[in-house]
């Protein structure tokens, strides 16, 4: 039962992005990344459920992009902000969301796999469609 615990912990476990190696490179936005991170097993990085990171684009007069991707093709969302407090607050709030809905993403064997499926993606739409109003 132990190992069973340790193994739900690790599942769930945010880790940095590549060790970190990324940070301040080119992210997609076309900014410099200063967060980076996806969930799962840091030693399975290839099994990663979901990744969030925080680019900064400009200097003078910044931009704050935060994009948020559920794998699978299930969620892929950017939010951009004018100051970094606003930027890092959507990162929080995207942050616990995606770990909730890749609580919810079906396996393979899973008898209810449909229904389970089809809640995902309706969560994941109502994100995008509630973050693209603000």
């Amino acid at each position: 039962m132990e190992d069973m615990e340790d193994d739900e912990l690790t599942e769930s476990l945010w880790y940095s992005t590549e060790g970190g190696r990324n940070l301040g490179r080119p992210g997609i936005e076309g900014g410099y990344i200063q967060r980076d991170e996806e969930l799962g097993d840091p030693l399975e990085p290839e099994d990663a459920q979901a990744r969030i990171t925080l680019e900064q684009k400009g200097i003078d007069d910044p931009l704050f992009y935060v994009t948020a991707q559920l794998y699978g093709g299930w969620l892929f969302l950017t939010v951009g902000r004018k100051t970094k407090t606003e930027a890092e607050a959507i990162y929080t709030e995207l942050r616990a969301e995606l770990e909730r809905l890749a609580s919810l993403l079906p396996f393979e064997e899973e008898p209810d796999i449909e229904i389970r499926a089809t809640q995902v993606a309706t969560e994941s739409a109502a994100l995008e469609s509630r973050f693209a109003r603000i």
